[in-house]
């Protein structure tokens, strides 16, 4: 691997950057600090970026990964930085992880009695984040009262409201896609992953004098990790240039619910991920309304490049989502040109094509100009996992069309 970056964890405060070093490994990691949460992430900088200062701007590609999943495994089987360092773009990777409920706990500490008055979804998360990160916030946070965290411990233990709720809806580091919070402009996940790049930008500028490309950022994604890309793509048009979603869901295919309410929106996310969406043509026209803030913001329409790939032996996210996230995004393409009603679109005599041991179905939506603005890539017989990956990270298949040259091609 590459020369790289690593960011020391060892200062007490939350800094918007903290010191860099240089090691071994291949990322550089830091903490991005908002009221509400604490997300830290993975940037891949190929060493030919670094060791070549240029004016001209790089391409940015953000990469979100799937449940179970971490930046590194990700990483790994997509071999994503490889790429990077033969096409010369950066990687961003953000991690979805349990501390992320900051607010919840710096709640607790400070107003001790509110405890009472949390959600049983905040609860959960509350516990889990001391249970999981306990040394991190000890280390960071409660350095100064450092009996504080054991005073909480005991008070988890006696409120009666402490208890499991549906563990298996997020006990993996899955992106909260099945949240309404985390389905619009300016809230939730979608404005902390923003706020990351954001950051990124900064201190690429300062410390490399690297230039982030505005008309060159991209975001893909696997599994939960598609899903909010998704919501990346309607929430934030502006910033992205284009998408990629493998085995993901369409943008709105969560209902609208309380967030305690676990029981019902876990239902709803599974039925999704095995059936798909009750209309995905509503999901596009959601999807639309949902960009038109960032038209209004930004003083002008366009549309959304969108690439998708989707397996059909998938048993996790079936195979008929991949179908619903083309008519999606179609449907919000073709509204951003104007149309009404449904988008015509016809699934009869799609591209044959043959790659690395498996058949797949090419299947495309065009604009008014005759550019294939949404394409889908139906690939016969694979499960729920990373077409064409390398074995060394989690989720991949080795066999079948090598889906990170894909999305870079198609980002291209």
């Amino acid at each position: 691997m590459p020369q790289s970056i690593l960011i020391d964890h060892s200062q007490k405060e939350f800094p918007e950057f903290l010191y860099v070093t240089f090691d071994s490994e291949s990322y550089s990691q830091s903490i991005f600090n908002q009221d509400i949460d604490i997300f830290s992430y993975r940037l891949y900088i190929p060493k030919s970026i670094r060791s070549h200062s240029s004016e001209k701007p790089v391409p940015l590609v953000v990469m979100l990964h799937g449940c179970g999943q971490t930046p590194e495994s990700f990483a790994k089987g997509t071999q994503m930085n490889e790429l990077a360092e033969k096409e010369n773009f950066i990687v961003l990777y953000p991690e979805m992880n349990n501390v992320a409920d900051w607010f919840i706990f710096r709640t607790l500490l400070f107003n001790p009695y509110l405890f009472y008055l949390l959600t049983p979804l905040q609860v959960r998360l509350l516990r889990d984040s001391i249970r999981q990160n306990g040394l991190m916030l000890k280390k960071n946070v409660l350095q100064s009262s450092p009996g504080w965290l054991d005073w909480v411990n005991q008070h988890l233990k006696m409120n009666p409201f402490f208890r499991d709720y549906y563990e298996e809806l997020n006990a993996t580091d899955c992106w909260n896609w099945f949240f309404d919070e985390n389905q619009h402009r300016d809230k939730g996940q979608p404005q902390i992953i923003i706020g990351i790049i954001d950051q990124v930008k900064r201190f690429l500028k300062k410390e490399y004098q690297i230039h982030i490309d505005e008309k060159k950022t991209y975001a893909a994604g696997f599994s939960a990790g598609a899903a909010m890309t998704a919501i990346l793509g309607a929430t934030y048009p502006d910033i992205f240039s284009k998408i990629a979603i493998c085995a993901g869901v369409p943008y709105h295919a969560a209902k609208p619910h309380n967030k305690a309410d676990l029981k019902h929106i876990f239902h709803d996310a599974v039925s999704v991920m095995e059936k798909g969406v009750e209309d995905p043509y509503a999901c596009g026209d959601k999807a639309f309304e949902e960009m038109k803030k960032a038209y209004k913001e930004e003083g002008g329409t366009r549309t959304l490049p969108v690439l998708i790939l989707q397996g059909t032996d998938d048993s996790i996210v079936r195979r008929i989502n991949g179908d619903h996230v083309f008519i999606q995004w179609a449907q919000t393409n073709f509204r951003i040109e104007g149309g009404h009603g449904r988008v015509p679109i016809h699934f009869q005599s799609p591209i044959q094509a043959q790659e690395n041991g498996r058949d797949y179905k090419e299947y495309i939506y065009k604009d008014k100009s005759g550019y294939p603005l949404v394409q889908l890539r139906m690939i016969e017989g694979l499960e729920h996992k990373w077409s064409g990956g390398s074995d060394e990270g989690s989720y991949t298949d080795p066999r079948g069309p090598k889906a990170t040259e894909h999305i870079w091609r198609f980002f291209q």
